[in-house]
């Protein structure tokens, strides 16, 4: 099953030793996901279909990480497994059925004014954050754990992936 790129703008997609590649080794942590970087409010599509299981706080101080701006998250389990949208806003609910395509959530901006990260080829302060799941898992997760699957080769090979787009 192919992914439908979630977004219409963005400015790559991190691979390898990129700081927004998913198992990229942060000071004090492995990244857990992808970056992908795009405007403030861009909106955002289920790359598959799928329901929403989970919406909570992602980020922020609603999430016990105050150096981030508050942001979201929406978890929407496919055939693919559950996929955790972060660092987003909407107005979906649990137990909505999403369609591939369908607009979910808009990006809001996580980094806080002045953190700002130019030296990072790409980066902007706003961007989803992408986690691949297995089947049942409902919760964000905590960290870099065995059950993380890496959603790189299905964004690289997904439908609408924007022709410019790099890999970062």
């Amino acid at each position: 099953m192919k992914w439908l790129f979630p977004l219409k703008n963005c400015t790559g997609i991190p691979v390898e030793n990129h700081p927004g590649a998913f198992g990229f080794q942060r000071s004090w942590y492995k990244h857990t996901g992808v970056d992908l970087y795009a405007d403030d409010n861009e909106p955002v599509y289920a790359v598959e279909d799928g329901i929403v299981v989970c919406i909570e706080p992602f980020t922020g101080s609603k999430d016990n990480s105050p150096w981030w701006n508050n942001t979201d998250c929406i978890l929407i389990e496919g055939e693919t497994g559950v996929i955790c949208y972060g660092e987003i806003i909407t107005t979906l609910s649990k137990g909505t059925k999403i369609k591939k395509g369908g607009h979910i959530a808009n990006i809001k901006r996580v980094i806080q004014e002045g953190m700002e990260r130019p030296d990072i080829i790409g980066h902007k302060p706003n961007m989803i954050h992408l986690e691949l799941y297995p089947h049942g898992r409902y919760t964000p997760s905590d960290g870099f754990e065995d059950y993380l699957r890496n959603p790189t080769p299905f964004l690289l090979d997904s439908e609408n992936r924007p022709e410019n787009i790099l890999k970062l």
